[in-house]
């Protein structure tokens, strides 16, 4: 799912967490210093989308001279927050690679100059309903040479009354001349309790559910989301044991998850991978041998994602020769 889709379809929640990243926004604004560009950083799920869009909501429905209102709070029927909502504000604007693993459909999910440069004329126009101009994209890691290189000439000239906000989920993808002219916010994973009260919101899960969810993700609750939408839960559960036991019919289970599912492949495969490299951590404990061979297994998974992306590959042959590559590290 791209950016795009996840902001149109994504309710109006209110931000659970990251109090201290969003008293320093505050600060920014009370203090009349409000940055041009934000790279706001942390790993995926962690909450990085839902922070730049009520970023932006909140600066495109006050003037300069409010600063006292808490950050990203504004009236429910505020009309400037649900044009955001909707991708109709004149005054926003958003870029994103559409990047699903397997998505080949605009650039191999990657943001290209054509798109920065159009960014680029939006950032120079007048504001029309508000002070600001907001521009989020998501994510920088997926932008190829001459786009990065094109927003480096807006970080450099910034318009008046525009602001950036960048997102960027691995901190070696970001070239050291764009991070040098951001201010940098950094997401951490949510506390187990405010992940707790994330889930809960929309779904009723144990204990148990919670706890599993927040070790697979790291504290993500983004992840988390994606797991229990795709129900996903009961096959990351069995995974390590699947692969143990040479189950090839429950791989093909598995394989038919992934091809129903494949516009989400990439939290996928994300998922399947950080279910297995704690399940090798744990098992390292006790029998190296054992975690020596899933490590195997693992690399092997890992390829086929990795094959099936650079070489538009069948993902179920990708795959099932993942399997094969596994047994043969079982044995």
């Amino acid at each position: 799912m791209s950016a795009n889709e996840r902001m149109t379809k994504q309710h109006d929640a209110k931000m659970v967490g990251h109090g201290e990243e969003i008293e320093r926004v505050i600060s920014a604004k009370s203090s009349g210093r409000m940055h041009h560009a934000w790279l706001i950083s942390g790993p995926q799920g962690v909450g990085k989308s839902m922070f730049a869009k009520q970023f932006a909501k909140w600066l495109l429905q006050r003037g300069p001279e409010d600063s006292s209102a808490t950050v990203f709070s504004y009236p429910e029927n505020d009309p400037g927050a649900h044009k955001v909502q909707a991708l109709t504000h004149p005054d926003f604007m958003l870029i994103d690679s559409g990047a699903d693993l397997l998505d080949v459909g605009k650039s191999n999910g990657t943001i290209v100059v054509d798109e920065v440069r159009a960014a680029s004329s939006f950032s120079h126009k007048m504001p029309v309903e508000s002070h600001y101009r907001v521009l989020i994209v998501d994510s920088i890691d997926e932008m190829n040479f001459n786009a990065s290189n094109a927003l480096l000439k807006v970080l450099e000239e910034p318009p008046e009354n525009m602001v950036l906000i960048l997102l960027n989920h691995a901190p070696g993808k970001v070239l050291p001349t764009i991070r040098s002219r951001c201010y940098q916010l950094k997401l951490n994973p949510l506390s187990f309790e405010e992940f707790r009260r994330v889930l809960l919101r929309d779904h009723a899960l144990s204990t148990i559910d919670l706890e599993k969810l927040y070790k697979i993700t790291a504290g993500a609750p983004g992840m988390a989301l994606e797991a229990i939408s795709l129900h996903l839960l009961p096959t990351l559960s069995k995974l390590p044991q699947v692969l143990q036991s040479n189950d090839i019919e429950a791989w093909r289970e598995l394989i038919a998850l992934c091809k129903k599912h494949q516009s989400s492949i990439t939290s996928i495969a994300d998922l399947l991978l950080s279910t297995l490299r704690i399940e090798i951590s744990e098992i390292a404990a006790h029998n190296l041998e054992c975690a020596h061979t899933m490590l195997q297994s693992l690399m092997a998974i890992e390829q086929a994602f990795v094959n099936a992306k650079k070489s538009h590959l069948d993902l179920e042959s990708a795959l099932l020769a993942a399997f094969n590559n596994a047994a043969l590290f079982a044995r």
